[in-house]
């Protein structure tokens, strides 16, 4: 079922409710349901026994166990700039935060995805995403060959079936980083700056 459907039945359920939500927390939930209207219920049925009087986006996040956009975003940012303690620290710090790292390893697999499409062209007009967000994902793309992060999305898919049969969740989600700028270094990319203000 498309997003908007799915978007457009939670809205009536709330209405009928009259429960406030941000419009963003909405898209959030069916993103997260992958096209099912029935695990879209199930999560907006968690967020609200959740507590508190209108749903936010941090609420939410906070409920499902995701990371932000920006965590996710700055991710990336370690890894094309090689930088495998300061990409390390991050994905302990969010775990600590409470973040799924499941959930997290989803969110980089889908912000990958996106820089993939974005890196080989097209990328704007198949991506409904806000103008800031492109920005940054044109910005990663001019520091990444298509070819190595074809690379780096099958290692982190691959660490998505690792978590399921390892004990330790975090550890696939580690490695994956750490080979990922091993993978960076071995096509001979350059470093991508980061602007530490």
């Amino acid at each position: 079922i498309p997003v908007e459907q799915i978007v457009a039945h939670l809205q009536y359920i709330l209405q009928e409710e009259k429960i406030d939500a941000e419009p963003d927390v909405l898209e959030l939930v069916a993103r997260q349901a992958t096209g099912s209207m029935r695990d879209a219920q199930s999560l907006l049925d968690q967020l609200l026994a959740y507590g508190g009087d209108g749903l936010t986006l941090d609420r939410a996040r906070e409920a499902l166990g995701l990371a932000t956009n920006e965590a996710v975003i700055a991710l990336v940012n370690h890894l094309l700039a090689q930088d495998v303690a300061a990409g390390l620290a991050l994905v302990n710090d969010l775990l600590d935060q409470g973040v799924d790292p499941r959930q997290l390893l989803v969110e980089m697999l889908e912000h990958l995805r996106q820089l993939l499409l974005v890196a080989a062209g097209g990328g704007r007009e198949r991506l409904n995403l806000p103008e800031e967000l492109m920005a940054q994902l044109s910005a990663q793309a001019r520091a990444v060959k298509p070819g190595a992060l074809v690379e780096v999305i099958k290692l982190f898919n691959q660490a998505g079936a690792d978590m399921r049969l390892g004990l330790q969740p975090q550890l696939p989600l580690e490695l994956a980083v750490v080979e990922a700028v091993l993978k960076l270094q071995a096509h001979g990319l350059a470093p991508m700056i980061l602007n530490q203000e």
